[in-house]
């Protein structure tokens, strides 16, 4: 069988005063998609591990305090190891990134990323 290993999405920013909010949900960029992950805690970094569903789901962040600063903001993307980042301006509640998933015939999930 085949274990899948997990997603892990992270954010960081300078100031913890500054709360932004992370949320995986189904679609492609649907603010009606279904949340898969969410982290929503009061500090300068946001993460969670998730399975991207197949077909495609998206990375949404979003600005608790709604001060939309336009601070710089590092994401994070981890899969199996390999830790690739993007950065970010936090001066809206947006989608940052999309993943259309698919499997090979071995079951091994398949990740297209696109950064928004």
């Amino acid at each position: 069988f085949t274990v899948i290993p997990a997603v892990k999405v992270s954010i960081s920013w300078a100031d913890a005063s500054e709360d932004w909010d992370l949320f995986h949900v189904t679609g492609n960029q649907d603010l009606f998609g279904n949340i898969i992950a969410v982290s929503a805690g009061v500090t300068a970094f946001e993460t969670f591990e998730t399975f991207p569903p197949e077909g495609f789901s998206s990375i949404y962040i979003q600005d608790w305090n709604s001060n939309y600063a336009g601070i710089d903001i590092v994401m994070f993307i981890e899969i199996d190891g390999e830790i690739t980042s993007y950065n970010l301006v936090g001066d809206s509640d947006k989608f940052v990134l999309v993943f259309e998933t698919s499997y090979d015939t071995d079951g091994n999930p398949i990740y297209d990323i696109t950064a928004l």
